[in-house]
């Protein structure tokens, strides 16, 4: 008996997930929006050590502070100085 040829399908990749679901419609980007507008002010609220709890060390607080600002500012078309 001939073996199947076995393919192992990887799962989609997050990047992959959140194109897929901005194709769905407007309001999954409203939402996308708005969690990364709270998500932001969440932050500039948390101390040093509560980010880093948050992500277990892997992350430093100015990296997350940074990288928010960042996509906040350009899901807003804000300049990114």
């Amino acid at each position: 008996m001939a073996k199947k040829a076995t393919t192992s399908l990887r799962p989609p990749s997050m990047d992959e997930r959140i194109k897929n679901l901005l194709k769905e419609g407007p309001l999954v980007a409203l939402y996308l929006s708005v969690a990364i507008s709270s998500f932001k002010e969440q932050i500039e609220r948390m101390s040093d050590e509560e980010i880093k709890a948050m992500f277990d060390n892997l992350l430093s607080p100015k990296l997350v502070r940074d990288s928010i600002t960042h996509i906040y500012n350009r899901m807003n078309l804000i300049d990114d100085e």
